[in-house]
């Protein structure tokens, strides 16, 4: 049992009083944010867990080649190297890109999305994303990239991606987005490129955004979709 020093006249002495105050502090704050992390470390698990059963790619920071500008698949979870590399995709990593493709990829899936704290880029294209989906998105606060194309996605959809002011480019190919989803997005800092071939928006709304933000790059004509639909119609 740990015994404390005491004065003459029986009181605890008060330098040992705050070296134990200060102590329990540390041990009570260092347990917190270990729950916290667990917490957090198992959120992400299961979701990237939901995302992968739903057919997703998943890619994480630490496989971002600064060099190459490529994910390396075969690149080494960050942490203690006695630390197991399950434990360390558990506390350390933390996923920046999600790719999914086909239609049974849905709304719901874009829960999981959500939980992704620092995720930077969503590649969704041809599944069957909806306004109602794109909901979940709006507390990505890291999202730069968001490609929705050929997706039911539409004007309403653009009040939520209004909301995600890192947005740097969007892609809705073939949506149904009009000028009024495109004056939505008009109040988005980073902006800087958006795709929009054969949506329903039209010159007039590239116009309205161009006068807000004079320098993102917005064109309702693309020659690779354009050829594309082409040798598939012969």
């Amino acid at each position: 049992m740990l015994r404390v020093r005491s004065s003459s006249n029986g009181h605890i002495c008060a330098p040992w009083c705050a070296r134990l105050a200060v102590l329990i502090a540390c041990v009570a704050m260092g347990s917190l944010w270990l729950a916290m992390k667990v917490a957090q470390g198992r959120r992400q698990a299961e979701a990237v867990a939901r995302l992968e059963r739903a057919g997703a790619v998943v890619q994480y920071d630490f496989q971002w080649d600064v060099r190459t500008h490529r994910f390396d698949l075969s690149a080494t979870p960050p942490g203690p190297k006695w630390l197991h590399p399950a434990l360390a995709m558990y506390f350390f990593a933390k996923p920046i890109r999600v790719i999914a493709v086909g239609s049974h990829f849905s709304d719901d899936d874009l829960r999981s999305v959500a939980v992704l704290d620092h995720l930077e880029d969503l590649q969704v294209p041809g599944t069957s994303i909806s306004d109602r989906g794109v909901a979940f998105l709006a507390m990505l606060r890291y999202l730069k990239n968001l490609n929705l194309d050929r997706t039911s996605v539409s004007d309403l959809g653009m009040a939520t991606v209004a909301r995600i002011r890192s947005l740097e480019t969007l892609s809705i190919v073939r949506t149904r987005v009009s000028d009024e989803g495109m004056s939505r997005l008009a109040g988005l800092p980073r902006l800087s490129c958006v795709d929009l071939y054969g949506s329903r928006v039209t010159e007039r709304g590239i116009t309205e955004l161009k006068r807000v933000n004079p320098s993102v790059r917005a064109d309702l004509h693309d020659a690779v979709y354009e050829w594309l639909e082409k040798a598939d119609a012969n």
